[in-house]
Formats: structure tokens, C-alpha cells, sequence
């Protein structure tokens, strides 16, 4: 795993960092909510995914709150918030797009 402090440093990618706490089953919340489509149409047109609206990630992150990833980010000098809820999301959906 890395740490939140190597990432902090420079020495991980905000991708690396965040990619490593996506799992398959957020991958499917993701695309259960966005579609294949809208997540495809969105990298097209940003690759931060910012034409989706905030709020919409925002409200997918509780439903990847789960024990097993609040651990995860705790041992890795983390801990959860929504912002950090919606930067796994967003990393889902480009691992799922880039399939």
C-alpha cells in the first residue's frame, strides 16, 4: 500500500494513491449509477470528470463507505471524507472506461 505521506511528497501519483483503494464492486457502483455512456461522453470531455456535477459524486461516496475501506485508508495514514469518497470514484470510473 502506499502511504498518505508518500503521496503528500510527490513520490505517488494522485492516481496511484487513489487507485489502490478501488475495488470491482466500486467499479460496478460507478457505472450502475453513471452508465457506460456518460462516463465515457464525460472523459471525452474532461478528463477530471467535472462534467459530471460535484454533487452527484458526493452522493455515490456513502455508498462506498464501507468498514473494509475506512481501514484500508487508516492504515495507509488516511482517513475517510467525502472528498477523498469522490477521488476514488472518479478513479473507478477511469479504470472502468480504460478497460
Amino acid at each position: 500500500m502506499i502511504p498518505r505521506s508518500h503521496y503528500l511528497v510527490g513520490n505517488a501519483s494522485h492516481a496511484d494513491y487513489y487507485r489502490q483503494f478501488v475495488t470491482p464492486a466500486i467499479r460496478q457502483v460507478v457505472v450502475r449509477c453513471f452508465g457506460r455512456e456518460q462516463l465515457h461522453i464525460a472523459l471525452l470531455m474532461d478528463p477530471y470528470l467535472n462534467s459530471i456535477p460535484l454533487a452527484d459524486w458526493d452522493d455515490l461516496t456513502w455508498q462506498i463507505k464501507l468498514p473494509s475501506l475506512v481501514s484500508e485508508l487508516c492504515a495507509c495514514g488516511d482517513s475517510w471524507s467525502v472528498a477523498t469518497g469522490v477521488c476514488i470514484l472518479k478513479e473507478a470510473a477511469k479504470m472502468e472506461m480504460s478497460k
